[in-house]
């Protein structure tokens, strides 16, 4: 009799239950109702294994905004040490007996040199001459990165400092004349003429235009083109002959762009387009009135005051939610 006593203080205690107050293991979260992890099973003494959610911070849209705007805006900045020379012109001679680039086929070549590499002009000279600069893959860093060469078919790319062949070097003439000579070899990178491995030379020279440079080192004065020079040869050298251009279309110095900031603006995009897209919106699996009205009905279900509820129906569902019963 006790038992049954309080029992139904039980069921009139929670079927008095409002709006604002919700019953006992029960909490609010974010506008929706999860169970305390504190409380856990009836009678185990285990928490509530449940997940619960916490509220997500996520930039606002606004922001993300003036983020990719900035970095779009903003100047590339250009890592100091890394510059190209790229040139073009059309081919004047071929002396090599190898049909592959006939005469007035369309060229262009980019190098990419480092000018923090050291000057070794002294392997040549003895001691340092401020007169003359050689740089080459011998030491640290590399100066030479990267070489591009096309003419018609004909294609050639070493983009690994290492394949850059013995031999392979970029000398300046700081003088009374300023000159660029630039050597490739890369023989099993170039593809044969004439059935014999290839290497590359070009030489650009000022005479009365100079001077053109500030020093012996590499050249980084982007108001350098095709007028700087009085004498320029761009040259394939195959085993026999030459195939070769001694007029420039274009010539120009850059400083390579800092690919960071590339990346950091396609991030700041992807942000954008992220939090621009509408939010799910997130669904109470129940009402706080269904929660409090099925409280009631699943006890009397339970001792047997009305018919016991089905598993799928609401009622049902709410008695494996509070008793963690199936």
């Amino acid at each position: 009799m006790a038992i049954t006593r309080g029992m139904t203080a039980q069921r009139a205690a929670r079927s008095e239950c409002t709006c604002g107050e919700l019953p006992a293991g029960i909490r609010r979260h974010n506008a929706a109702t999860v169970r305390n992890p504190a409380r856990g099973r009836r009678g185990s003494g285990e928490p509530d294994a449940r997940p619960t959610f916490a509220a997500m911070t996520i930039p606002s849209p606004s922001a993300a905004l003036l983020l990719f705007t900035a970095l779009a805006l903003a100047p590339a900045s250009a890592r100091a040490a890394l510059f190209s020379l790229t040139v073009s012109g059309t081919i004047s001679e071929n002396s090599s007996g190898d049909p592959t680039i006939p005469i007035d086929t369309p060229w262009t070549f980019e190098l990419i040199y480092d000018t923090a590499a050291p000057d070794l002009d002294f392997e040549l000279t003895g001691s340092p001459d401020p007169t003359f600069g050689r740089f080459t893959n011998t030491s640290a860093p590399p100066a030479l990165t990267f070489f591009h060469y096309q003419a018609g078919g004909y294609e050639v790319t070493i983009d690994d400092p290492a394949d850059f062949g013995t031999g392979s070097a970029m000398d300046i003439t700081f003088t009374s004349v300023n000159a660029i000579d630039i050597n490739v070899h890369a023989p099993s990178l170039f593809p044969q003429l004439a059935g014999g491995a290839v290497s590359f030379h070009a030489d650009f020279n000022a005479f009365s235009t100079a001077p053109i440079f500030s020093s012996d080192g590499l050249p980084t004065n982007t108001d350098l083109g095709p007028e700087s020079f009085d004498q320029s040869t761009v040259t394939l050298l195959p085993s026999a002959g030459v195939v070769s251009s001694s007029g420039l279309t274009s010539l120009t110095v850059t400083a390579v762009p800092e690919p960071s900031t590339s990346a950091l603006a396609i991030v700041s995009f992807l942000l954008l387009l992220l939090v621009a897209r509408p939010a799910r919106s997130v669904v109470p699996n129940r009402s706080d009135e269904a929660r409090h009205a099925s409280v009631t009905q699943c006890d009397e279900a339970r001792h047997g005051s009305v018919t016991r509820p089905s598993a799928g129906s609401l009622i049902g569902w709410r008695c494996a939610e509070i008793h963690h019963v199936d």
